[in-house]
């Protein structure tokens, strides 16, 4: 009923959100920030195949995480996704 109307479905709004936050990512964190984020966590890979493919140890990869978890979450407090 809501795609009738021309409103959006929750799933359809989370597939938006998930957009702009990967798009603003990739704006915001540098290149090999991005790439780990990604791996981390748009491809669900683990922490230990993160270092391994990034050629780095697990330790500098958290670092990384939580930086960039870090500086997204700063950015979109002060600004919000508009859906």
């Amino acid at each position: 009923m809501n795609e009738i109307m021309g409103e959006s479905t929750p799933d359809e709004n989370n597939e938006h959100e998930l957009g702009v936050v990967w798009s603003k990512a990739k704006e915001i964190l540098s290149p090999s920030a991005f790439a780990c984020l990604r791996l981390h966590y748009g491809e669900e890979i683990t922490v230990k195949e993160v270092a391994i493919i990034m050629g780095k140890n697990k330790v500098a990869i958290k670092v990384i995480l939580h930086r960039s978890r870090k500086k997204l979450a700063e950015y979109f407090k002060i600004n919000p996704i508009k859906l």
